[in-house]
């Protein structure tokens, strides 16, 4: 797409005319200079997290940042890393887990007996079309279901109505702020109002994280408070999952 900032003689702008009235559909948006900048998003949003939090958060954007360097490098791209930082966040906050393409072309009995028995379908990564544009609210009104086609084989994607929607009205939904917080404001750059009025201040794990040098601790009491950690976790997906109405 042109940059319509920097068209200086009527050729050019003739040319964008014609690039921007094609049938197409522009996996890009314009950005302002604020946008993913984790510095910026840092001071907007870092004093929700607390200090474990923010060492998570950090260590994201660290790993993150050294990824994009090695691959522009390594591809000799020809274009500075920033940009494709820029490009890389611009996918991980729109991209949507979906399960892999030919899961509902088969048996939905099938289906329904190797979820009841924990095999749940592998997910692959996607970008959908415009659905990737309807922005977040904490009072949507629509959400998106995923399962089988109501009109032939197969899987489809489908945007619903939750409340009644005039003309005019922006088609808002609640993204799945499920994840950790820190992976939360990493991939989407910023948090809800809800979470950032409460502080999930963990005080015990903060101590450990601070304290963990100076106290070593038995590696069989670190692999205990592990597996515990990891069991909480999967409680506590399980119960937003259901709180939200969302299924397996």
């Amino acid at each position: 797409l042109p940059d319509t900032t920097r068209l200086f003689t009527q050729q050019e702008q003739d040319i964008s005319d014609a690039l921007q009235t094609e049938e197409i559909m522009p996996w890009a948006r314009i950005l302002d200079d604020e946008d993913f900048n984790e510095q910026f998003v840092f001071q907007m949003f870092g004093a929700s997290l607390d200090t474990w939090q923010k060492k998570s958060y950090n260590e994201l954007v660290e790993g993150f940042g050294k990824v994009t360097s090695e691959l522009q490098s390594s591809l000799s791209l020809p274009f500075p890393a920033a940009h494709l930082r820029r490009i890389s966040r611009l996918i991980v906050a729109r991209a949507e887990h979906f399960p892999e393409a030919n899961y509902y072309s088969g048996n939905k009995w099938v289906r329904k007996l190797k979820r009841a028995v924990g095999q749940n379908p592998k997910q692959e990564v996607a970008m959908v079309p415009v659905l990737d544009l309807i922005n977040h609210s904490n009072r949507p009104n629509v959400s998106v279901r995923v399962g089988p086609s109501k009109t032939g084989k197969g899987g489809e994607i489908t945007v619903y109505s939750m409340t009644k929607i005039t003309g005019g009205q922006e088609l808002c939904r609640h993204y799945n702020f499920a994840l950790a917080r820190p992976a939360a404001l990493f991939r989407y750059g910023f948090l809800p109002f809800d979470m950032i009025s409460m502080i999930e201040h963990n005080a015990v794990q903060e101590h450990l994280v601070n304290q963990r040098d100076l106290n070593p601790e038995a590696d069989e009491i670190i692999a205990k408070r592990k597996k515990e950690d990891n069991e909480i976790a999967r409680l506590e997906t399980l119960f937003k999952k259901a709180k939200s109405g969302r299924t397996q």
